[in-house]
């Protein structure tokens, strides 16, 4: 099965862009084709205009021209054309592997895109997806990134950095999975059976949404005494 690109590049380009394909006309032009009453030549595009026909209709004229589309579901960037199984090592298909030398793809992944500041102002339609709201933090971002590298240990690395760092403070979730790490360790040192465990609100529902990527969800079951939901 091919996974696109789904390193930390392509998942800020995911998070911080407001469109779902790219690679086709500029949306501003696509718009003014499709509305010319709302947007005159004198008249700049905004999506606000819209309405949620228009705005249906504008999104099949921006995929029937696009090269690439962002699957905010899994966070990746496929091809338009996506061959959807492979045999390659890297399980990208041949199609998606086109993307790599795409001028324009490269262009969008190192334009300058919404911050941790000016993230909240994209509108939260863009944010349907659970885990895509928790991804909107980029130091989660960086963590989820990391998931997708084979060596699992680089996802356990870049936790404990940020750990270290502060970044996690006042953040329930992790706060209580980095307790919940500790005292399942001190148990096994002492030989003490790990029945008995207590999982909080905050992470069962930490669970919940990781139970839709099967990889990362089952590195966490293994750390932490084999939770299930």
């Amino acid at each position: 099965m091919c996974q696109g690109f789904n390193d930390s590049e392509y998942v800020n380009y995911i998070i911080s862009s407001p469109a779902s394909f790219g690679g086709g006309k500029k949306p501003e032009i696509v718009a003014k084709e499709l509305f010319p009453e709302k947007f005159p030549e004198n008249v700049s595009f905004t999506r606000k205009k819209l309405n949620n026909n228009e705005r249906k209709e504008f999104e099949r004229a921006l995929e029937s021209e696009a090269t690439w589309r962002l699957d905010r579901e899994v966070l990746a960037i496929f091809h338009m054309q996506c061959e959807k199984k492979t045999s390659n090592e890297s399980s990208i298909c041949n199609k998606c592997e086109q993307l790599k030398s795409n001028k324009r793809l490269n262009e969008a992944l190192k334009a300058k895109r919404a911050t941790n500041s000016t993230i909240k102002y994209i509108p939260r339609y863009y944010y349907n997806e659970p885990l895509l709201k928790l991804l909107k933090n980029s130091n989660l971002r960086q963590i989820w990134a990391s998931m997708n590298n084979e060596n699992d240990a680089e996802f356990w690395i870049k936790l404990a950095q940020f750990g270290l760092s502060g970044a996690f403070d006042g953040d329930n979730t992790f706060t209580e999975l980095a307790s919940l790490m500790v005292q399942i360790k001190e148990k096994k040192f002492q030989g003490k059976s790990l029945k008995g465990l207590r999982y909080s609100e905050h992470l069962v529902h930490f669970f919940s949404l990781l139970s839709e990527s099967s990889r990362e969800y089952e590195i966490f079951r293994k750390a932490f005494a084999g939770i299930s939901i």
